[in-house]
């Protein structure tokens, strides 16, 4: 049996044009949060990122604020079983995307998603669109109806 081909920023498209939203392609690399900030001269807070958990078999997709740390623990009272970061390629096989352009939508599979609050605090955001170079800019409104997503303190600060 083949394996499934990866989605690519064109599949995120194709969702995000049905919410009047758009994939802008960098010329700049923008697969980590600081990198993402730079490119779009912008704070590493605005950029959502897209972080893939294992909760036993499930994956979880958290959207987090770029300057903050996940918090496994505040994950672990919302979900069954066990929360570790997903290897690399659990997140290709899950979402179709490579570790540093996951976006928040257009997944090969329905994911349970969990939104940062702290991302609620500003008027818009940045997040991957499914390469290392494409992002989309949302609003936190629309990050949630895109994603039904929902809202918690999943983050603490950086050390």
């Amino acid at each position: 049996m083949e394996p499934e081909s990866e989605l690519n920023p064109r599949d995120v498209g194709a969702v995000l044009s049905a919410w009047g939203l758009t994939v802008t392609v960098l010329d700049d690399d923008a697969s980590t949060a600081p990198l993402a900030a730079q490119a779009l001269g912008t704070s590493v807070m605005a950029i959502a990122k897209s972080i893939v958990f294992m909760a036993g078999d499930e994956a979880i997709l958290v959207v987090a604020a770029g300057d903050r740390k996940v918090s496994t623990s505040a994950i672990q009272r919302v979900v069954e079983g066990r929360v570790r970061l997903a290897k690399p390629e659990q997140v290709l096989r899950v979402t179709g995307f490579r570790v540093g352009g996951v976006p928040p939508v257009a997944h090969r599979q329905p994911l349970r998603t969990l939104l940062d609050e702290r991302l609620r605090a500003l008027s818009t955001v940045y997040a991957a669109a499914g390469g290392s170079h494409s992002i989309v800019a949302l609003t936190p409104a629309q990050l949630g109806d895109l994603t039904r997503g929902v809202w918690l303190q999943v983050s603490e600060p950086t050390e």
